[in-house]
């Protein structure tokens, strides 16, 4: 797992300015330093977007995460589905149970290929690992890289 930045008030104010506020000319900043490094890492790879859902992506009007990684010019794919659950407003618990509404609707898109699977914020590790049992079975290899890790769980 690779992370860029530690999860702290300000990064998650900048996060909040860009999926809540709508402010999607401030998504494509968060890479622009790692962008370089990123493209290797992605290199011959298939990039795999966590979800949100469907609901709050519309919401928004765009994609926060996809256009914050837009700059490395590469193919992204989102197989999953996810229901209308906001982690963030939800406890620890609560948050071990998100495996139970993300599921993997195209499992051929991953068969066999290395994934690179992608998030902006990584706080308790829960919907990531959901997504990487998803994966596991069919996937090749898998590397997980966030733009933000929270500090309590790097160890994740």
């Amino acid at each position: 797992m690779y992370a860029y930045y530690a999860y702290d008030a300000f990064f998650e104010k900048l996060i909040y300015q860009v999926k809540e506020n709508k402010d999607e000319t401030l998504a494509p900043v968060f890479l622009h330093p790692y962008v370089g490094d990123l493209k290797k890492r992605c290199l011959n790879k298939t990039l795999v977007l966590v979800p949100s859902s469907r609901k709050k992506t519309e919401s928004r009007g765009f994609d926060a995460l996809r256009c914050m990684i837009q700059a490395i010019n590469r193919e992204m794919i989102c197989p999953f589905e996810k229901d209308d659950i906001k982690q963030s407003q939800r406890n620890v618990t609560q948050r071990a149970k998100i495996k139970n509404h993300i599921r993997l609707l195209h499992p051929a898109w991953i068969e066999g290929k290395d994934i690179v699977l992608i998030d902006d914020v990584c706080t308790t590790g829960h919907s990531l690992k959901a997504c990487v049992d998803l994966l596991k079975p069919l996937a090749n290899s898998i590397i997980v890289i966030v733009l933000a890790m929270h500090p309590d769980h790097t160890n994740i």
